[in-house]
C-alpha cells in the first residue's frame, strides 16, 4: 500500500489567553452611549491586497489601534486620499472623527509587511458607520464603561449545515430501507 505524509503547518499561532480573549470579544457589541463596535469575526491575512490607514481610537472604555482599508476611509470622508500629504489627511481625520477619540497614525501596504491578528468590526460614531480591523493587541476594553451584550442575529437568518463522515456505496432508497436488524460494516477506502 502507497501512504503519503502530510504535514499541516498553521499559518498562525495564538496563545491561550488571546484564545480567552477572542472567545470574548467576537461576536459582541459595546457601546458607551456615544460609540458602538460591533465585533465579528477574526482574520490574519487579508485574501485580497488593499491598502489601508491606521487610526488610533481611544474614547471612554475603549483603546485600540484600528486598520480601515483605503476604499472605506474614502467612502467615511468623501475625498481620494491616496496621495494627500500626511499632514493634512490627519487634520482632515481630526476635523472629522476627533471628537469621537480618532486619529491617523499611518498609510499601510498590508502585504509588504507581517500582517498583525485582527478582528473585523462595524463601528458607529453617531451618524457615521466604519467598516475596519481592530488589532487584537493593542485591544483594551474597559467593562464598567462599555454596556456589552451579544449581537443579535436577525429572525430571518437562514443556517445550513452539511457533514459527510463517510462515503457509502448505498443508494439512498437502500439506506432507507435498512432495518434495525441490519448490520453495515465501514471500512477505509
Amino acid at each position: 500500500m502507497n501512504k503519503q505524509s502530510i504535514i499541516f503547518i498553521p499559518r498562525y499561532e495564538i496563545s491561550e489567553e488571546m484564545k480567552l480573549i477572542i472567545n470574548g470579544l467576537a461576536g459582541q457589541y459595546f457601546n458607551n452611549q456615544v460609540i458602538s463596535i460591533e465585533m465579528g469575526a477574526v482574520q490574519y491575512r487579508s485574501s485580497r491586497q488593499q491598502d489601508f490607514i491606521q487610526l488610533s481610537l481611544s474614547h471612554l472604555g475603549v483603546e485600540a489601534e484600528v486598520y480601515v482599508p483605503l476604499a472605506e476611509a474614502e467612502r467615511l470622508l468623501g475625498l481620494k486620499i491616496k496621495h494627500l500629504d500626511h499632514d493634512y489627511l490627519s487634520y482632515v481625520i481630526t476635523q472629522a472623527l476627533g471628537q469621537y477619540g480618532v486619529e491617523l497614525k499611518q498609510y499601510l501596504d498590508m502585504n509588504k509587511q507581517d500582517q498583525p491578528l485582527l478582528i473585523a468590526c462595524q463601528i458607529l460614531m453617531g451618524g457615521i458607520s466604519v467598516a475596519a480591523f481592530l488589532k487584537m493587541e493593542t485591544l483594551e476594553i474597559d467593562f464598567d464603561s462599555l454596556q456589552a451584550r451579544s449581537t443579535l442575529l436577525p429572525q430571518t437568518l437562514a443556517l445550513t449545515s452539511t457533514i459527510t463522515p463517510f462515503e457509502t456505496m448505498l443508494s439512498l432508497d437502500e439506506i432507507r430501507g435498512l432495518s434495525a436488524d441490519e448490520l453495515v460494516l465501514v471500512f477505509p477506502k
